[in-house]
């Protein structure tokens, strides 16, 4: 039997497991590539490399400014931060450091920091990201947007035959092919493309559950004393996790104008997908995506 002259509910319940069928696959192809392989020892030891994998721009920043804070190298006043006037005379090597700390020679609320450009410094952890696998690289978003567009072209040129065969045989109720074909597209579309690879997702994953007894502990933790600890804390977790004084009087500048992202949360889900669940408010996990 022609599957396209089955009757309206028959064809819909068809096409939906054939788009179910096309996103299984998607993902499935993409895991196969992204996955394996060993991350060489240490590459994920640096807080601000860990944050940037995990969240992207923000979540530097964020890790950035609780480093920074908790070495006495940033002052908070309310819901502002501020650079010591001496900063520059005390060796700060680190290019990330030094970009927060001369942007903050001026007193800099959160929404600003987040606003500022780090663009070296992210192009700089991009590309070791990239070439350790826990990002796609140009290769591996050409054979994404490669699956993405087999996918799409499968769901959308059965969407249209059906349509063209409902309207030459005069039939009325094409309006639910029509929702089902947008909802197919945008399903393909949304597992294509997360930001971090499926190595990625499982490096995060796996830091998340190596450092769990620090996440557990996180509230005996003082600032000025527990050196990497805290930035760890924050480049892993989020700094909704951060035993941070007046925390949510630093942040929410940033909050209340939609950015905060895993910011405010208690910490980014280490599930595969990441749609706001356990604090991470979809921005701080830059697409936990599976």
């Amino acid at each position: 039997m022609n599957p396209f002259d089955l009757q309206g509910p028959q064809f819909l319940l068809l096409y939906f497991c054939l788009a179910a069928m096309a996103v299984v696959a998607v993902i499935v192809r993409r895991r196969e590539r992204e996955s394996g392989g060993t991350i060489p020892p240490g590459a994920l030891q640096d807080p601000y490399r860990i944050a940037y994998l995990r969240g992207g721009k923000k979540e530097l920043l964020n890790t950035l400014v609780v480093s920074l804070l908790n070495r006495g190298l940033l002052q908070q006043s309310g819901d502002h931060l501020k650079a010591p006037s001496n900063w520059r005379n005390l060796g700060i090597k680190e290019p990330g450091e030094r970009a927060l700390l001369e942007f903050c020679e001026a007193s800099k609320d959160m929404r600003e920091i987040h606003a500022m450009s780090i663009l070296s410094v992210s192009d700089q952890y991009e590309a070791e990201l990239e070439r350790l696998g826990l990002l796609p690289g140009p290769a591996e978003r050409d054979l994404r947007r490669s699956d993405s567009a087999i996918a799409l072209l499968v769901v959308i040129s059965v969407a249209v035959v059906k349509y063209g065969l409902a309207v030459s045989r005069g039939r009325q109720n094409r309006g639910l092919l029509v929702v089902f074909g947008i909802l197919a597209v945008i399903a393909i579309i949304a597992v294509s493309f997360p930001r971090l690879t499926a190595r990625g997702r499982h490096a995060i994953d796996s830091l998340q559950e190596l450092m769990s007894d620090l996440k557990n502990r996180a509230n005996s933790l003082h600032f000025g004393q527990s050196g990497q600890e805290m930035a760890l804390l924050a480049a892993v977790f989020g700094v909704g996790m951060v035993p941070l004084p007046d925390k949510e009087k630093l942040w929410k500048a940033s909050a209340s104008s939609g950015g905060c992202g895993s910011s405010c949360g208690s910490s980014c889900s280490s599930s595969s997908s990441c749609g706001g669940g356990g604090g991470c408010g979809g921005g701080g996990c830059g697409g936990c995506g599976s």
